[in-house]
């Protein structure tokens, strides 16, 4: 087929890259073939890779790159494929990259931010986790809500800031500070260090606290909660009657105890005349603690404070006829209004008892007094001496008790 121009010659079928073509090199017509033509038209490394039958493949594994730092690609497209990474282990399955319904899925492998700095930042959406575990290592900063169903464990320093939703079994180990309002759905366990809640803190289930706590804000807890460590509400001491609470807040009030009283009583036989107003006496002091008698007849108080006053008088009436007696109070020289307390006896020789019972609140140094008053002067609060047959304690015509209580 000797002499033929090359229009006239027949088309070739598809090439294997070991068909001859002449080639003219200078003076000299060379031979070549298909696959070497191809390898000049390729844009790439001939010795490290081989085109062919649709795609690029290295000669030898891990033998050619595609782009450089210095000379970088601008943009790959891929249709509806994925990268496939192979693990830098021998073994380890391969990561593979891929679009899957307009989400980026990467399969088997993890995502491992390394760089000092690092972040993962998406301006708006959400980051779901679908299964397996979540392990965070290292301190946290979060902003906004956060929302965690399943097992959550945290080691290290976590900062979160806003609303928190916990669903499921949670351990916080280190340093933990939550601030703004966080509900806790399951078993919580808290445990080492400090634990620092600011706002208020809702936790439904049951709790473990193990440590030192610190509750500022409203707290609600639901549940079974067991707190083991040193949880304190308040301290107290006590100097002299007076008992100081100090609160977490370092705020402090004070309860004064009961410590004014006074136990009195007269051992002589009171008497006057009729229609007139006297002050019931008292000559002995039984014992006492800033409570005093003044002037014989002032029940005086040195502190400020309710005081009950109980007092029994033993009234007689000397003559015939009915005799009408009236007692009554007075503070500061000035009777107490309806503290009056009317007795009637008849006859000669006619005894009673006239009991009283008061409720007071005095200052600092204010007094009382027992007043009384008969219709005849043949009345008299008798004192009785001491008897025999048998042997028993003479009678006081007065005896007066104070205490305070509040």
């Amino acid at each position: 087929m000797a002499n033929l121009p090359i229009s006239g010659l027949p088309t070739a079928t598809s090439l294997d890259g070991t068909e001859l073509l002449a080639a003219v090199q200078g003076s000299s017509t060379t031979k070549t073939t298909s696959q070497d033509i191809r390898d000049i038209n390729t844009p790439l490394t001939a010795s490290s890779i081989t085109v062919g039958n649709g795609g690029i493949v290295p000669t030898i594994p891990q033998g050619a790159t595609l782009g450089t730092l210095e000379k970088p690609f601008s943009e790959i497209f891929l249709q509806s494929g994925s990268i496939s990474i192979e693990s830098d282990t021998p073994g380890d399955p391969s990561a593979i990259i891929s679009n899957k319904g307009g989400n980026l899925e990467i399969s088997v492998g993890g995502m491992l931010l390394v760089q000092p700095g690092a972040s993962f930042v998406a301006p708006t959406g959400s980051f779901s986790y679908l299964s397996g575990s979540f392990t965070h290592i290292g301190s946290a900063d979060r902003v906004g809500n956060t929302t965690v169903t399943g097992s959550f464990a945290v080691s290290g320093s976590t900062v979160t800031i806003g609303n928190n939703t916990l669903e499921g079994n949670t351990i916080l180990s280190g340093s933990v500070n939550i601030i703004g309002n966080t509900t806790i759905e399951g078993t919580t366990t808290f445990s080492d260090t400090a634990t620092t809640v600011t706002g208020s803190f809702l936790i439904s289930g049951s709790t473990t606290q193990i440590g030192n706590n610190t509750l500022e804000g409203n707290t609600i807890l639901s549940g079974s909660v067991e707190i083991n460590g040193y949880t304190p509400l308040a301290t107290a001491s006590i100097s002299d009657t007076t008992i100081t609470f100090t609160k977490v807040d370092s705020s402090t009030f004070d309860i004064d105890l009961p410590s004014a009283y006074g136990s009195f009583y007269d051992t002589t036989t009171q008497s006057g005349s009729a229609n007139t107003a006297y002050a019931i006496k008292h000559n002995t002091t039984d014992l006492s603690s800033d409570v005093s008698i003044v002037s014989d007849t002032r029940v005086t108080m040195a502190e400020a404070g309710v005081y009950p006053i109980i007092s029994t008088q033993q009234f007689q009436h000397t003559s015939g006829g009915t005799v009408y007696i009236t007692g009554w109070l007075r503070k500061n020289g000035v009777d107490v209004a309806n503290s009056a307390t009317d007795l009637t006896l008849k006859g000669s020789g006619a005894t009673a008892i006239f009991s009283v019972h008061y409720f007071v609140e005095a200052a600092a140094g204010d007094y009382f007094e027992l007043i009384w008053s008969a219709t005849d002067s043949s009345t008299e609060i008798v004192y009785q001496a001491a008897r025999t047959s048998p042997t028993r304690p003479a009678v006081p015509s007065v005896i007066t008790t104070v205490n305070r209580v509040g």
